[in-house]
């Protein structure tokens, strides 16, 4: 059987995320009052997707030093995921592992017993943004095409659900990395010369 990595988050979200979750999305800031749905003391997660295990190490190339943000984050890197599909049991499935530090988790299901509260939970989306690499489109866009962001409250259901893109939007987050000082010196040079990224 022939999967994608929207095949692995498709089904993670037709298994996992309530129905009415999927089915109201929150129209932006303007609603933020009046929405009931997340509240101060949910927990936030953010939940990457790769067609398979062998493809979670192709996460490393996305960094500027991975070594050096794998040490500096696998300590707090409790509520951020990769899932994965797999055919461990003959059928399709998929299973989970912490993003960092790898601890694969016995039943996907048990990525919801985490999460940060929010304000921690952007501290260390800014410190993986800030890690990350910048594109090669120039627009140092880091939206998480294969990303969710969700929001688990003290019964561990997820109450929302959104792309990192939707999140830094809903949050007022720039979520592109930053040029390293040779990358700008590069950029630099590329545009007294004409170039344009």
């Amino acid at each position: 059987m022939k999967w994608w990595e929207k095949t692995v988050e498709y089904y993670f979200i037709r298994k996992y995320v309530p129905e009415e979750v999927i089915l109201s999305p929150l129209a932006g800031k303007h609603e933020a009052g009046g929405d009931l749905v997340t509240g101060d003391q949910d927990k936030w997660l953010l939940i990457e997707f790769k067609v398979n295990k062998s493809a979670l190490k192709t996460e490393e190339s996305k960094y500027k030093t991975y070594e050096l943000t794998k040490v500096h984050l696998m300590g707090s890197d409790s509520h951020h995921f990769l899932v994965f599909g797999s055919m461990d049991t003959g059928y399709f499935d998929v299973k989970a592992s912490t993003y960092f530090s790898k601890k694969e988790l016995p039943d996907v299901e048990d990525i919801f017993n985490f999460g940060k509260p929010q304000s921690e939970f952007i501290d260390y989306l800014k410190e993986v943004i800030k890690a990350k690499k910048v594109t090669e489109t120039g627009d140092g866009s880091s939206s998480g095409g294969f990303s969710l962001v969700a929001a688990v409250n003290g019964k561990n259901k997820v109450t929302k659900c959104m792309t990192l893109k939707e999140f830094g939007l809903e949050y007022s987050l720039n979520l592109k990395p930053e040029l390293s000082h040779s990358e700008k010196l590069k950029q630099s040079r590329a545009k007294s010369m004409g170039f344009s990224r």
